[in-house]
């Protein structure tokens, strides 16, 4: 499911019956600020996805499109589970992988910084 992110910080909000989990948050106050660094202007891809979409970890920029309406989601969800080109490429192979997140993962696991100890407690 995708969840657009607007703004960095976003609260609970309740309108009607309908539970809004990340709205954004926006005060009446901000009118007139300088709010350049409460909104977000990065895309955060699941490091699973970098093989099918050719991205690496160079900090390359990418276009993306909202989906915004529940009929939108509806087919998209449909799309994400059964269509197999979601999974696999023209050639059969799946293109969900994990390639360098667990190096990155053994190597912040066993980074020991200058002046801290690694003790068994």
């Amino acid at each position: 499911m995708v969840r657009i992110s607007s703004t960095r910080e976003t609260e609970l909000v309740y309108y009607g019956d309908k539970e809004y989990k990340w709205y954004p948050k926006i005060r009446d106050e901000y009118i007139g600020m300088n709010t350049s660094d409460t909104f977000v202007d990065t895309v955060n891809i699941c490091n699973l996805y970098l093989k099918a979409i050719l991205g690496d970890y160079d900090g390359d920029q990418v276009g993306v499109k909202g989906v915004f309406t529940e009929e939108a989601n509806k087919e998209l969800i449909k799309h994400l589970t059964t269509n197999k080109s979601n999974f696999i490429d023209i050639g059969g192979i799946n293109n969900r992988l994990s390639t360098n997140e667990a190096i990155q993962c053994l190597y912040n696991l066993t980074l020991s910084l200058p002046g801290t100890e690694l003790k068994i407690i």
